[in-house]
C-alpha cells in the first residue's frame, strides 16, 4: 500500500492524531487516578483508545489494535464500576501509553509495526479487568439525543498543523523584509528624500509590523505543551522516593516561541526532579513538620514586562544555606574565606556551579552535580536567566525568566571604537551620562576594577573596549562618560561604552563558528545600513569580569 498515491499524506495525518490521543490518553489516565469515578473523564479515554484503535485497523497494524482492543476492555469494566483505576491498574494504562508510542516512532521510521512481543502486557491488561466485581443495576439513561460527556460544542477546529520547516522558512524572509523596511526608513531620513520614498517607505513601515505580528503568532505555542508531561513525571518520582505530591499547574495557556517551549523542556524536568527528591519532605516529616502529607509543587506561567516569567515553586524544607556552603567548600567549589563572605543570596546561587549535589549518595535521581548546571547553562543559551528564593523549613521558588522570542527584538545601538553593538533591551536597566566633573567625583578604582557610584551604591563597571582588547581598562574622564546599566541575572552592572544611539528591532542571527567560544556575544545582526553589528551578552559580559558575582556595596 505504499505506492498507494497519497499514502504517504495518510501515515503522516495517522501519526500526528495518534500521537496526539495517545498524549491525551497518558494525560486523561492522570486525571483519572485523581478522580476515579468520573464518567466524563472515562468517556473521553474511551474514545482517544478506539480512535487509534479504529485506525491501526484500517491501516492493518494489528499488535496496536489488539493492545488498545484489550485497553477498552478494561475500561469497560471501569466505566460500568465493576473495578476502580487504582494504581496499578493506572500504571498498567500508562504502560501502554509507552508501548503506543513506541511504536509510533517505528511506524515513522520503517513504516512497519514493530515485531515486538506484548504478551506480558496483555496479561497485565487481562489481570487487571478480571479482578472485577459483578455489574451494578444501570443508571437512569441520559436524555436522547444529549452526549453526556460534551461540558458544548465549538463547531470547527481552530488549530492547523504546520510544517515546522515551513515556519523557519517564514521567519528568515521575515527577517529579511525588516533588514528591508529598516533600510528605506535610513533612505527616507536623508536630507533630501523624495516624496515617493518617504509614503512607500510608511507603508512599507505599517506593512511589516503587521506581517510580523502575524507570524510572530503562529510560532507562538502554549507553554502546556512542555507542562502536559509533567503530572506523570512528579507522579512516577514522588512513588520511587516514597513521598506523595499534587503538581499543580497554573497560566499553562501563556504562550511563548515554539522553539523555546522545546528548549525549557529539559530545564523545567531538572527542577521536577529537584524539589520531588530535595524539597518535598516524607509524609512523616511533614506531618512532624506540621504540614498536611502531601506536598505540592507548582508550575506556574506569566507574560510580565515583555518576557515570560516560568515559576517552580514547592512548599518542602527549603534550602539550607548553611549546609550550601559547606557542600561547596568540601567540594573545591569556594574557598572558606569566599563562603564566609557569600550573603545568603549568593550561597543560594552556589547549586547552580558544576559539580555541586547536596546528596549523601548517587541515586538514579540525583547525586551527581549535573542537573542544576544544566538548568542554567540551558536557560542562559535561549537568552534567561534563573532566579531563586527559599526559605528554610517553608519552600522553595525557583523563576526563569524567558524572552518572548529569540528572531526579532528590540535592542539598543551602541558604539565602541567606531564598531557598533547591539544590547538586547531584555537586559536594559538604564542609561547614565555623567559630565567630566560627575565622573571624576562618581568613577572611581577599587581592588583593580573601576566601580560606579550610583544612587548610594557601588556599581561594578565593565569597560567594553577593554574587555574587546582595543582600549585601556581606565578610560580617561576628560571626555565624561557614558554608562549602560545591565540586568544579568540577580545583579546589576555598569557597562562603560563610547555613545548610545537609537533603539532599534534586530534580526538575531547565529554567531559564525569562530565566535561560538566568545561568551560576551550572542549572536549578530545587519543594521540599516548594511553592516554588520555584534550583539553584546549581558550574562557572559558579567560573569568575564566577576560583576555578576560580588555583591553591590552601601556607600
Amino acid at each position: 500500500m505504499s505506492d498507494t498515491p497519497g499514502w504517504d499524506d495518510v501515515m503522516r495525518e495517522f501519526l500526528l492524531e495518534s500521537r496526539e490521543h495517545v498524549q491525551s490518553v497518558e494525560a486523561t489516565v492522570l486525571e483519572l487516578e485523581a478522580q476515579p469515578g468520573s464518567q466524563a473523564l472515562l468517556a473521553q479515554l474511551f474514545r482517544s483508545l478506539h480512535t487509534v484503535k479504529g485506525t491501526c485497523g484500517f491501516l492493518g497494524f494489528t499488535r496496536l489494535e489488539g493492545l488498545m482492543h484489550a485497553a477498552e476492555e478494561l475500561l469497560g469494566l471501569a466505566r460500568d464500576k465493576r473495578l476502580t483505576l487504582d494504581r496499578e491498574r493506572v500504571s498498567t494504562l500508562l504502560a501502554l501509553a509507552d508501548v503506543a508510542r513506541g511504536a509510533l516512532e517505528h511506524i515513522e521510521a520503517t513504516g512497519m509495526e514493530p515485531a515486538a512481543d506484548h504478551s506480558a502486557l496483555h496479561a497485565r491488561l487481562a489481570g487487571a479487568a478480571a479482578e472485577s466485581v459483578p455489574l451494578e443495576a444501570p443508571e437512569a439513561p441520559p436524555v436522547p439525543g444529549i452526549l453526556p460527556w460534551r461540558g458544548s460544542s465549538t463547531g470547527v477546529d481552530s488549530k492547523l498543523r504546520v510544517d515546522v520547516a515551513l515556519l523557519d522558512r517564514l521567519m528568515n524572509l521575515m527577517g529579511e523584509l525588516v533588514l528591508a523596511r529598516n533600510r528605506i526608513l535610513q533612505c527616507a531620513a536623508g536630507p533630501t528624500p523624495g516624496a515617493d520614498l518617504v509614503t512607500a517607505s510608511q507603508r512599507l513601515d505599517v506593512v511589516t509590523t503587521q506581517v510580523q505580528q502575524v507570524v510572530m503568532k503562529t510560532r507562538l505555542q502554549s507553554v502546556g505543551q512542555v507542562w502536559n508531561r509533567f503530572p506523570r513525571l512528579v507522579r512516577e518520582l514522588a512513588h520511587g522516593c516514597g513521598k506523595q505530591v499534587r503538581l499543580v499547574l497554573q497560566g499553562a495557556d501563556t504562550e511563548l516561541d515554539k522553539t523555546l517551549v522545546e528548549a525549557l523542556h529539559d530545564p523545567l524536568t531538572h527542577l521536577l526532579r529537584n524539589a520531588v527528591d530535595h524539597g518535598v519532605e516524607t509524609p512523616e516529616q511533614r506531618v512532624q513538620r506540621g504540614k498536611p502529607p502531601v506536598g505540592c509543587v507548582t508550575l506556574s506561567a506569566s507574560h510580565e514586562g515583555g518576557l515570560v516569567h516560568l515559576g517552580m515553586s514547592d512548599d518542602g524544607a527549603g534550602i539550607d544555606v548553611q549546609r550550601v556552603r559547606q557542600v561547596a567548600v568540601q567540594r573545591g567549589l569556594v574557598t572558606a574565606d569566599q563562603s564566609a563572605r557569600m550573603s545568603d543570596l549568593e550561597a543560594r546561587m552556589l547549586i547552580f556551579m558544576p559539580g555541586f549535589s547536596t546528596a549523601e549518595r548517587v541515586t538514579s535521581l540525583s547525586g551527581r552535580g549535573v542537573g542544576m548546571d544544566v538548568v542554567r547553562t540551558q536557560v542562559e543559551r535561549i537568552g534567561g536567566t534563573v532566579e531563586v528564593h527559599s526559605r528554610q523549613g517553608q519552600g522553595t521558588t525557583f523563576t526563569l525568566k524567558i524572552p518572548l522570542t529569540l528572531a526579532i527584538i528590540p535592542a539598543l545601538l551602541v558604539t565602541c571604537r567606531g564598531d557598533r553593538y547591539a544590547l538586547p533591551q531584555a537586559s536594559l536597566r538604564e542609561v547614565v551620562w555623567l559630565e567630566p566633573d560627575q565622573a571624576r567625583r562618581d568613577i572611581t578604582r577599587l581592588q583593580d576594577a573601576s566601580v560606579l557610584r550610583l544612587r548610594g551604591e557601588l556599581l561594578p563597571l565593565v569597560v567594553l573596549a577593554s574587555e574587546l582588547g582595543v582600549g585601556p581598562a581606565a578610560p580617561k574622564l576628560d571626555e565624561g562618560a557614558t554608562i549602560v546599566v545591565l540586568q544579568a541575572g540577580e545583579r546589576t552592572f555598569g557597562l562603560w561604552v563610547d555613545a548610545i544611539h537609537d533603539t532599534e528591532e534586530i534580526v538575531v542571527k547565529p554567531l559564525w563558528k569562530h565566535l561560538k567560544g566568545l561568551a560576551c556575544y550572542a549572536g549578530a545582526t545587519v543594521l540599516g545600513d548594511g553592516r554588520v553589528a555584534l550583539i553584546l551578552d549581558a550574562m557572559g559580559l558579567g560573569r568575564r569580569v566577576g560583576a555578576v558575582s560580588e555583591a553591590p556595596t552601601h556607600v
